[in-house]
């Protein structure tokens, strides 16, 4: 068994804590029947607002005191196990019902006599013997066996309590790290949730969008994409805008992520993959915005492959508004049939659905 707990103690790196106590529970039902004790105790630390505190991690109870419930140690607590966790060594004690407990009583472990005031047993109990828990030379815990007769606990029976205490403390520290990690884990993703729940309130109020397309002065059928898109959405009370330039300034990432961020979903112009409209849907990508994608028909540019799996409409400008293709159509379809069909998306989103109708006022 020591062999077999050893190699697991040191192998095993994530387990929890009932795990651990499954494991261990194997191990007291072995040291219960060895020893017909009537108790096998281990207790473990947990930090507490003004003293450490020991609560019970694995218990076998034969006998009839009542179940175990945390207590807080300092330097001031009585008893046998404050007295092991202050001293930081073991405690054997024999022929407890035949003692005077108002005098001190040896402790065969360590040759030492004990303050009658360490003596507090279940009645039942005449003789124990404890070891203290460490890890890392760092005490953590107890690990305590009780016998309602004496005789039968020997310096072996200390050595392999000893020899166990090692182990037990490895599994269940580990167990410990494990729950902590799994809660700080939890509970980052909780705020994570929270940030992303509250930065909505960033969206804007209105029912709004962001166009990102080119900006050559001399290709108008970029404009004209846009006030299409615009007119249409507008009639649908909803709002659709582009970045504007500020006079004799450059072009402002921190300003685009802003409206980007602020926008319910984006309408993007990937003609010819210009840099900026590049960038911006990228932001649109990572903020997990809704887009739509258009094309130019006579562009031929090979697109980069993050975005070749998206739906793309390729459009044309006729003299009777603009025509688009869906991937993989030979018919035409007008722009405000792929327009129709995306609103329908867009109020999939309660943040979008919720949002301010936005209605133009004139002049």
């Amino acid at each position: 068994m020591f062999r077999e707990l050893d190699k697991l103690s040191l192998t095993i790196d994530f387990l929890t804590r009932d795990e651990a106590r499954q494991v261990l529970d194997i191990v007291n039902l072995r040291i219960k029947e060895n020893l017909n004790a009537h108790i096998v105790d281990i207790l473990w630390k947990q930090e507490g607002r003004f003293h450490d505190i020991l609560q019970p991690f694995a218990s076998m109870n034969i006998s009839r005191r009542d179940d175990l419930k945390p207590f807080e140690v300092s330097e001031q607590s009585k008893g046998v196990w404050p007295w092991i966790y202050n001293h930081r060594e073991p405690i054997w004690i024999e022929d407890i019902c035949n003692q005077d407990l108002s005098q001190p009583v040896q402790n065969l472990a360590t040759d030492g006599l004990l303050d009658p005031g360490v003596l507090d047993f279940f009645r039942d109990t005449d003789s124990i013997m404890a070891v203290p828990l460490f890890f890392r030379d760092a005490l953590w815990g107890i690990y305590s066996v009780e016998l309602p007769m004496s005789g039968i606990l020997t310096v072996e029976t200390l050595e392999v309590l000893k020899r166990l205490s090692k182990p037990i403390a490895n599994l269940i520290w580990k167990a410990d790290a494990h729950e902590l990690n799994d809660f700080q884990t939890t509970k980052a993703i909780a705020q994570f949730k929270e940030i992303v729940r509250q930065s909505k309130w960033h969206l804007n109020p209105y029912r709004t969008g962001f166009i990102a397309r080119p900006f050559r002065t001399d290709e108008p059928k970029f404009l004209e994409l846009e006030d299409c898109v615009r007119d249409f959405l507008l009639h649908h009370q909803i709002q659709a805008k582009r970045y504007v330039h500020p006079p004799g300034k450059e072009y402002i990432i921190s300003e685009i992520m802003n409206q980007i961020r602020d926008a319910h979903f984006g309408i993007v112009d990937i003609t010819s993959c210009n840099s900026n409209v590049m960038l911006e849907l990228g932001m649109m990508m990572i903020l997990g915005k809704k887009f739509l994608l258009f094309r130019h028909r006579e562009d031929n540019d090979s697109l980069p492959f993050d975005i070749r799996n998206y739906q793309c409409y390729k459009y044309e400008i006729h003299r009777d508004g603009i025509c688009t293709w869906n991937p993989g159509d030979t018919n035409p379809i007008p722009i405000e049939e792929v327009l129709n069909s995306f609103i329908p998306e867009l109020y999939r989103d309660p943040e979008f659905r919720d949002a301010k109708p936005y209605i133009e006022i004139p002049g």
